[in-house]
């Protein structure tokens, strides 16, 4: 009985690091876009503006 729950304590930290591995790589991936966006939104007003040195 102890050797049943001790596994399932095992496996419910292992898929609550996997978990956790996931939501950090989901917001590294929105971070990327995230500043993407905000370099290609620069870059816009830039050119809008004719600051871009083009």
């Amino acid at each position: 009985m102890a050797d049943q729950a001790n596994q399932l304590s095992y496996k419910a930290g292992e898929a609550a690091g996997h978990a956790q591995a996931r939501r950090e790589e989901a917001v590294e991936k929105a971070h990327g876009a995230a500043s993407a966006a905000q370099e290609g939104a620069a870059d816009a007003v830039k050119n809008a503006t004719g600051l871009g040195g083009n």
